[in-house]
């Protein structure tokens, strides 16, 4: 089945074969695009999701993004297909994952928690560091694989973050409640 022809993906969630899905792999800046979603906010994901039925790849694609980040993918191209268990599900995925380009900044919706935003790293490290707090987000994990540091903002006044938390790659960090888990980064890779 070629799911990067336009042909329609077979949505597989009935149990008979793998779980067909699309991602997008969005490169800005050397930074990737990355999305947590609430149901494991631990687990980092390309942005896209499940075809509903008689949806192409491409529009599939399209879709999520708009629902996960409102944002459109511009000049979305075939990259591969990826075969391997789901990360959530824990069943046989078959991924088709585009690259592509987004016209503007995402912002998390649907069921995002957060994303690692690949736009310039003033956008993290001061813009979110200022608004999170200000939108009442309680904390604010930002992975920066340019100095392959882990920093975790967090008791927000309504104003401004009062803790910050540093560990370089290697190192875990306890991610406090609501989340309640100690995040293992030695998986995480710097940018080469």
């Amino acid at each position: 089945m070629a799911h990067h022809d336009g042909a329609a993906a077979a949505s597989t969630t009935g149990g008979a074969g793998p779980l067909i899905v699309v991602a997008a792999a969005v490169v800005r800046a050397q930074r990737l695009l990355v999305v947590s979603k609430q149901a494991a906010p631990h687990v980092f994901y390309l942005p896209g999701g499940k075809p509903e039925a008689g949806e192409t790849s491409a529009q599939a694609l399209a879709r999520e993004l708009q629902e996960e980040l409102g944002v459109q993918p511009v000049r979305p191209c075939f990259l591969a297909e990826v075969e391997a268990m789901a990360a959530l599900e824990r069943v046989p995925m078959k991924m088709t994952v585009f690259t592509a380009g987004i016209g503007r900044p995402p912002r998390p919706a649907a069921e995002l928690a957060d994303m690692v935003s690949p736009s310039n790293p003033e956008n993290d490290w001061v813009g979110k560091v200022r608004d999170y707090p200000l939108m009442g987000i309680p904390l604010y994990l930002l992975i920066d694989a340019r100095q392959k540091t882990v920093t975790l903002f967090s008791r927000p006044d309504g104003t401004r973050y009062h803790r910050r938390e540093d560990v370089e790659f290697g190192e875990g960090i306890r991610i406090p409640e609501p989340f309640g888990f100690d995040l293992d980064t030695s998986g995480l890779l710097p940018y080469s």
